[in-house]
């Protein structure tokens, strides 16, 4: 019981300081002052998805990644809504683990590669809906929280975010 009820005040005390935590200032300084100027375009897409979870007051981030590179920078400017990690590889799910508000997604390479021919934007929209039904399936979101915007960060010209990424608010 000493265990189980020590992990259950960890946790109380761990919501009652994220509840205080003020992600806005923490974003821009993240940026301002740790960021390497000019700014690499994964590095802008990934501050501006964080400011437009803060801002929009997201109820979840979504990242289509294949390496984890994207999710990992998404993470740095710490983002106020949790964030799935839609991936290929089970390295990329051991690796957001121990990412901050990173909830890794394992999905086939099959489901996650655009066909020749065939319409990324499609594969991308069917990965994020996958995302947030997983979210509110493992109770990483609360059903209206996923009724608020969703930011999503995913490929350009892919579904990959590692291979040129773009920010999508739905």
């Amino acid at each position: 019981a000493f265990p189980a009820d020590a992990v259950r005040t960890m946790a109380r005390i761990n919501a009652s300081a994220e509840l205080a935590l003020d992600y806005y200032t923490k974003m821009s300084v993240m940026r301002d002052f740790t960021a390497p100027k000019p700014l690499s375009v994964a590095e802008s897409v990934a501050s501006s998805a964080a400011k437009a979870a803060i801002d929009g007051k997201a109820g979840l981030v979504v990242v289509v990644t294949a390496r984890g590179d994207m999710s990992a920078l998404v993470s740095k400017y710490r983002p106020s809504a949790p964030q799935v990690v839609v991936t290929p590889s089970k390295r990329t799910v051991a690796a957001t683990m121990g990412s901050f508000g990173q909830v890794p997604l394992l999905v086939d390479e099959a489901d996650f590669v655009c066909q020749a021919g065939g319409r990324h934007d499609l594969v991308t929209k069917a990965l994020v809906e996958r995302a947030v039904a997983f979210a509110k399936a493992a109770g990483v979101v609360q059903e209206g929280d996923c009724g608020k915007q969703v930011v999503c960060v995913v490929g350009k010209e892919g579904v990959d975010a590692d291979d040129g990424p773009q920010l999508r608010v739905v």
